[in-house]
């Protein structure tokens, strides 16, 4: 067994993680790198030996910003709901998860402000940390 390899066994079960998966990170790490920038909900900087840290930038295009994150409230609805249930903001307009997917679907559908859907967005992932 190569030295590499022992040291991807020791990594793998210290975090928790699938050795695989560790192997990927080690030997591909602009790949994983570019998957954690990529994703909206996780906001942590990379860092890649002797090449520097990598965070994500805000994206410019407000518009396509808040489409994304509608369509990720929308594919976690039923998280979203027990977030804003557990928190207890909105929920005094809101009694349903079926409610709270129109009320994201029509501040979309009407361009009003990205306030609700920000707002949303806010308590979910404060909610998931």
């Amino acid at each position: 067994m190569k030295v590499e390899d022992k040291i991807i066994r020791s990594i793998a079960r210290k975090y928790g993680k699938d050795q695989r998966v560790v192997r990927s990170i080690v030997y591909h790490p602009l790949l994983f790198t570019k998957r954690v920038i990529e994703d909206l909900v996780d906001n942590r900087p990379t860092r890649i030996r002797y090449f520097g840290a990598f965070v994500q930038k805000p994206v410019k295009n407000k518009e396509f910003l808040m489409n994304k994150k509608r369509e990720i409230l929308l594919e976690n609805i039923g998280e979203v709901f027990e977030a804003m249930l557990a928190t207890g903001r909105h929920t005094e307009d809101i009694d349903s998860e079926q409610e709270l997917k129109e009320m994201v679907e029509y501040t979309w559908d009407v361009q009003e402000s990205a306030e609700f859907i920000n707002d949303v967005w806010g308590i979910w992932k404060e909610h998931i940390k």
